[in-house]
């Protein structure tokens, strides 16, 4: 089974890739990918020309998604897995078509990802990228609740 998980180097994303473990046997290809979220601005790109300071606020998102990637890389390491990781950078798609097209790409069976739990202000000015791929997706999406914490997938571990 080839799996992907959405990283956003949260809590809730970090308990959805530990998750992997509890299937570990199964899968035979693990894809950790992070994208870089645009706020429906387009930035430039590198290929086109841009100011100095374009090109810091890119070099900063690209810093910053490596980061984040370096963070997946030391959990799956801690937990004997292999997987390939993939930084996404298109602005002219938002975060969830990123993940579909990359899932698709990959030819993923399942999708991971974890939800974090956002209050009414949030729910009513941030689009959950999880919410629309539950919808949209052509994949199997499995959503690791807010509530499901390290202590669960431990004592999970212990029941097999």
């Amino acid at each position: 089974m080839k799996v992907m998980v959405a990283f956003d180097g949260s809590n809730a994303s970090k308990v959805a890739l530990e998750f992997t473990v509890l299937f570990k046997n199964a899968v035979e290809a693990l894809y950790v990918v992070y994208v870089i979220p645009h706020n429906g601005k387009n930035p430039p790109k590198f290929d086109q020309y841009t100011l100095p300071e374009d090109d810091r606020t890119i070099e900063r998102m690209e810093m910053k998604g490596n980061e984040i990637l370096y963070d997946a890389r030391r959990i799956t390491e801690s937990l004997h897995m292999s997987a390939e990781f993939e930084l996404i950078d298109d602005p002219d798609r938002n975060v969830g078509e990123n993940l579909m097209l990359t899932a698709l790409k990959h030819g993923v069976d399942l999708i991971l990802m974890g939800e974090r739990k956002l209050g009414t202000i949030g729910k009513v000015f941030l689009d959950s990228v999880s919410s629309e791929l539950l919808k949209e997706s052509r994949i199997p999406v499995l959503v690791i609740p807010p509530k499901f914490t390290k202590q669960n997938l431990t004592e999970i571990g212990h029941d097999n």
